[in-house]
């Protein structure tokens, strides 16, 4: 996990606490975490008979899918395919339209509320 917690404050510049929250999703997935990690070694995707593999979808098919999607991004999106199927089988079929893309925001909303409070209030007692 330390490779992609590099690759988010150094390569990309995330802030600390979108960082960590970022963490949380591979730490979830660890099979999509040490691909993902091998793909910021080498920028490049597994063999299709040896990459994760969910819903029938690899890493490198979203991203042909998905042109505008970094490495990062395409695996966030197989763990978006594994952990909430219905929103990411919308998003492909719709060709991951905008719109599309903006579906679950609400529900996710006061959730993604809630886990940066509880980091912020991590760090507050950390610093104390």
């Amino acid at each position: 996990m330390e490779k992609i917690l590099d690759y988010l404050l150094k390569d990309l510049s995330q802030p600390n606490l979108v960082a960590s929250i970022i963490l949380e999703k591979f730490k979830r997935n660890p099979d999509i975490a040490e691909e993902l990690e091998k793909w910021i070694e080498t920028k490049k995707f597994p063999p299709a008979n040896t990459a994760v593999s969910v819903e029938s979808y690899t890493a490198e098919e979203i991203s042909r899918l998905a042109p505008f999607m970094d490495g990062l991004g395409t695996y966030n999106f197989l763990i978006t395919l594994r952990e909430r199927p219905e929103v990411g089988k919308q998003i492909l079929a719709n060709n991951f339209a905008h719109r599309t893309v903006v579906t679950g925001i609400k529900e996710k909303t006061s959730a993604l509320k809630s886990i940066i409070e509880e980091r912020t209030n991590e760090l507050s007692k950390a610093r104390a």
